[in-house]
């Protein structure tokens, strides 16, 4: 396959420039107008991209209203939820929506499939536009890649059926439910890291939440925020901002 980038993604790398300089001048050093680096830090390249799952790799935004939906009809007597506090479902661990959402006990091993109201995953989520074929032209560029989610082993199967072919190019996945205190707690980034067998400033994590975020930064790994997957206004440190998926082309030319 070519690793040439489609003239119609142009228009988004160049909006994304200011963006990926700004970042990476702080993580390591200045890049100068021609996007070289003066000196800073020791600068190193990235060598393993880490990706979240929902809302990331897969659109899976339509997690919010299932859940606003399945809640309401699982607890017909209780006040009734704005729709923004459904917004962060679709990226934390089961337990974080379970806690916010007081989902009591015997509710819990079947909210999922009771939101979903007799439909499939894939009728609802598919992978982001473009994605595959980022992924596909990352890995002939000999980018190692991972997955970090909130997902657990059992649902992380699904992501098989939305990202197809490409789901085969990852070197290894990490679940939420293989760490004992997942997203936003560092220790799933630090498994990636361990898996990847590379130094943190080799890595970048690219992630839509502010969980995500939030690992990151507990685990000193650069963190890129995936714009494409947000579904509303959240609470974002200062950033690398990618408005993209294929904005992740210029990052590896700077860097």
């Amino acid at each position: 396959k070519s690793s040439a980038i489609p003239c119609f993604l142009y228009p988004a790398l160049r909006r994304c420039d200011q963006s990926l300089r700004r970042e990476l001048a702080n993580s390591s050093g200045t890049l100068d107008s021609s996007g070289n680096r003066s000196a800073g830090r020791e600068s190193a390249m990235i060598r393993t991209m880490i990706w979240d799952c929902d809302g990331t790799l897969v659109d899976s935004r339509a997690m919010i209203d299932l859940f606003y939906d399945g809640y309401h009809r699982l607890y017909p007597n209780r006040p009734r939820k704005d729709r923004a506090e459904f917004v962060p479902c679709h990226g934390n661990p089961d337990e974080v929506n379970f806690r916010m959402l007081n989902i009591l006990p015997q509710h819990q091993a079947s909210f999922f499939e009771f939101c979903l109201n007799g439909s499939s995953v894939t009728d609802h989520f598919r992978a982001f536009p473009e994605i595959n074929q980022v992924l596909f032209q990352l890995k002939a560029r000999g980018i190692r890649l991972g997955i970090n989610t909130s997902r657990t082993q059992k649902t992380i199967r699904e992501a098989q059926l939305q990202l197809k072919e490409a789901y085969d190019l990852f070197d290894f996945v990490v679940t939420s439910d293989q760490v004992s205190h997942p997203k936003p707690a560092p220790d799933s980034l630090l498994l990636c890291q361990q898996k990847a067998g590379c130094r943190k400033e080799e890595m970048l994590y690219i992630g839509d939440q502010p969980v995500d975020q939030q690992c990151a930064e507990q685990a000193g790994i650069l963190f890129a925020l995936a714009q494409w997957g947000i579904s509303a206004p959240q609470p974002f440190h200062e950033c690398l901002k990618l408005d993209h998926p294929a904005a992740i082309f210029e990052l590896i030319k700077n860097h």
